[in-house]
């Protein structure tokens, strides 16, 4: 199980690497509503590679975006990272279900927790929570009542 503070998560990175994911953030955040895809890849292209050999500051990145409610954009990030050639793991997928549990978009919270099997990632309980999390704030309780038996 994967639990670090957030100081903990961070402290590793150094300060010129946390000013660069504030930056991108709030590049990513001024593209509005909905943001093109190719505008999503043209702010983190400078990042990506460097997101292969250590890709804890996406994690920070996709967190920053849940804070944000930003789950259009955390999903964009994900791919982004996919066709980048990033290897995803299960806590930037913890990361973006988060950011669509905070937007109450159960139903992304959802497709991406079907997905990650699919992608081989394993689903945590951290996973499990925040997607029925999502379904809970958006008033779907049956939609988590169905996802807790589907789980197991």
């Amino acid at each position: 199980l994967w639990l670090l503070t957030r100081a903990e998560l961070v402290a590793p990175l150094g300060l010129g690497m946390l000013s660069e994911i504030r930056s991108r953030l709030t590049e990513l955040l001024q593209l509005g509503v909905q943001p093109h895809a190719d505008d999503v890849q043209q702010v983190l292209a400078p990042v990506t590679d460097s997101w292969k050999q250590n890709s804890r500051s996406a994690t920070i990145l996709l967190s920053g975006l849940a804070s944000k409610k930003r789950s259009d954009i955390a999903l964009q990030v994900l791919r982004c990272m996919e066709l980048s050639q990033v290897e995803l793991n299960t806590i930037h997928c913890n990361a973006a279900i988060s950011a669509c549990e905070k937007d109450r978009r159960w139903l992304r919270a959802l497709h991406l927790l079907r997905w990650m099997p699919q992608s081989g990632m394993e689903p945590d309980t951290i996973t499990y929570n925040a997607a029925l999390s999502a379904c809970e704030k958006a008033g779907g309780w049956q939609r988590a009542l169905a996802l807790l038996r589907a789980s197991g």
